[in-house]
């Protein structure tokens, strides 16, 4: 068995850990965003839109921490529990696709602003 399935059954267990405990929030709505943790659903304007898990993930990572910057290195190690700077332009690569899906203008977002030098953030 190789490094791969352990990492699958980590970031099977990881996912499972993101469960909704008690009093958190699990639902975000702003500006015709709406982000339902519970359902893992998201609409834009009251259309649905299909994320990834990993795109999903990144979503709810930003706009439940409203106005936190992260950097690519924070954003990986959440998601998939280690900051190898190799995945720099993954995350990269996964916020562009985010933005295409959820924004009006991606070129110009309103949601997921890029922090210059750092990485990204919801606003506050």
């Amino acid at each position: 068995p190789g490094g791969r399935a352990v990492a699958r059954v980590k970031a099977v267990l990881r996912r499972a850990s993101m469960a909704v405990p008690p009093g958190e929030v699990e639902h975000i709505s702003v500006g015709g965003l709406e982000v339902d943790k519970t359902r893992q659903e998201v609409t834009v304007h009251g259309k649905p839109v299909y994320l990834t898990q990993t795109e999903y993930e990144i979503l709810w990572l930003l706009a439940s921490h409203r106005g936190k910057p992260f950097t690519r290195q924070e954003i990986a190690m959440a998601l998939w529990g280690h900051g190898n700077i190799g995945l720099s332009r993954s995350i990269d690569t996964h916020i562009a696709r985010l933005r295409k899906k959820i924004e009006r203008d991606p070129p110009d977002p309103e949601f997921i602003k890029t922090v210059t030098g750092l990485g990204y953030k919801f606003p506050g």
